[in-house]
Parts: structure tokens; C-alpha cells; sequence
């Protein structure tokens, strides 16, 4: 089979953009992976710096602990001086008491309602206001005063207001 020397120049140039096109795509991917080992790199050193933070605080939180110990250790010995007993306060006594654990339930909320209780609640019957109070009675606005009905009979304590009225605008 005879090339003519157009052939061969078109096989020539053909043969240089694959070569071109390889080394492209050898060196895109070696960036590519040197950029994925410098992020592990990263990602070593940063683990290492956690395991070294976490260690460190650990560490603190134990010297912390034996501060507090010896603190309790100390105050115990105080009240011990002046003859008072360690198991009324709670932080100092050996075991939590119930009495301190049922108060500590009882301020977060821990505790429910007697038997009945919604029973009694929901018999409740509330009544709507039948009469305006003192306070509501005076900031009302005139036109509204004199429709409102009064009962001639029962002594009327006058209201004297302590604040200045709100602005109306």
C-alpha cells in the first residue's frame, strides 16, 4: 500500500494531537491527584490537631475535677469545724437525698398533676365580666361611659390614676 505524502502529513499531525492530547490528559490528572493528596495531608494534620485539642481538654477537665474535690474536700472540713452536717447541703453529702431530688424534679418541671385534676378543671365553669373594673372604667371614652350601666347601690371607690394617659394620635 502506497501514502501519498498528504496522507503521511495528515497520519503525522494526527499522530502528534493524540501524543498532545495524552500528555493533557496526564497532566490534568496528575494536578488533580497531587490536589487530592495535599487535601488528605490537610485532613491528617487537622485530625491530628483535634486529637490533640481533645487530649489537652480531657487533661484540663481532670485537673479541673481534682481543683473541685479538693474544694469539697476542704469545705467539708469547715463546716465540720463549726460542727454543721455536711448532708444538708447536697453538693457536699455522699448520696443525692430524695428530698433534693424530688425539689430538683420539681423546678424543671417534672411534676404532674394529682389525679382528677383535669377532671376538676374542666368542671370549672368560667363567667364572662359583667362589669368594667375601675381601671377600664376610666379609659373609656366618654361617649362609651355614659352607655355603660351602673348599679346605683353599691359604693363606688373613685379611681385615681397614677400614670399619664397613653397619647391618642
Amino acid at each position: 500500500m502506497r501514502y501519498t505524502p498528504k496522507t503521511i502529513k495528515s497520519l503525522i499531525m494526527y499522530y502528534q494531537l493524540s501524543q498532545e492530547m495524552h500528555r493533557r490528559t496526564f497532566r490534568d490528572s496528575d494536578a488533580k491527584l497531587s490536589g487530592k493528596k495535599k487535601s488528605i495531608a490537610f485532613l491528617q494534620s487537622e485530625k491530628e490537631k483535634t486529637l490533640s485539642e481533645k487530649k489537652d481538654l480531657a487533661d484540663s477537665y481532670l485537673e479541673e475535677i481534682v481543683c473541685l474535690k479538693n474544694a469539697n474536700k476542704v469545705a467539708r472540713d469547715m463546716l465540720q469545724r463549726f460542727n454543721m452536717p455536711t448532708h444538708t447541703i447536697p453538693m457536699l453529702s455522699k448520696k443525692p437525698k430524695a428530698a433534693t431530688a424530688d425539689l430538683h424534679k420539681a423546678l424543671l418541671g417534672h411534676v404532674r398533676p394529682e389525679n382528677g385534676f383535669y377532671d376538676k378543671l374542666n368542671a370549672l365553669k368560667f363567667v364572662p365580666q359583667q362589669e368594667l373594673s375601675r381601671e377600664q372604667a376610666y379609659w373609656l371614652p366618654a361617649n362609651e361611659r355614659a352607655s355603660q350601666t351602673s348599679n346605683p347601690n353599691s359604693p363606688v371607690t373613685p379611681f385615681i390614676h397614677k400614670s399619664r394617659p397613653p397619647s391618642q394620635v
